[in-house]
């Protein structure tokens, strides 16, 4: 995955336009032409911290000439799939509260990884569409005794 990469701190007011004008500055420097999906990846940078990572990025090949641009291997995850519609950054309480639900009726449990969610849009040039939001989970051992 090609994009941008940078850190938030969630205790800080700013957070939500820092999101965004990373958002931005990425979908400023990629071809119009360019179509597919983008992901937004969240991972803790410190365990008990308000503080994340985030990498703002697409599939596909390219190259930026900015400070933020990485590349970088997303690894395999096990997770729950959930579709929205809306800012996530203003409903995060209700996925939240959600994939606290999902858990507790299938009986599942959150995997230990440093990523804690997955957004992924099917068009990078339309984030105000509905997207996915993958959240990695255990991945239930099958019973051999049956």
């Amino acid at each position: 995955m090609n994009g941008i990469a940078f850190e938030v701190d969630l205790a800080n007011d700013d957070y939500k336009s820092k999101i965004r004008s990373h958002s931005k500055l990425l979908l400023d420097n990629i071809d119009e032409a360019i179509n597919g999906s983008c992901y937004v990846i969240y991972s803790d940078c410190q365990p008990n911290s308000t503080r994340f990572k985030v990498l703002f990025g697409i599939s596909q090949d390219i190259q930026i000439d900015h400070p933020y641009f990485f590349t970088v291997t997303i690894p395999q995850l096990f997770c729950a799939k959930f579709k929205y519609f809306g800012d996530l950054l203003d409903i995060g309480d209700v996925f939240k509260t959600d994939y606290a639900r999902f858990l507790k009726i299938s009986k599942q449990e959150t995997e230990s990884s440093d990523i804690e969610l997955i957004q992924a849009f099917d068009n990078i040039h339309d984030l105000g569409s509905t997207y996915h939001i993958y959240a990695p989970i255990k991945k239930l051992a099958i019973d051999s005794d049956l």
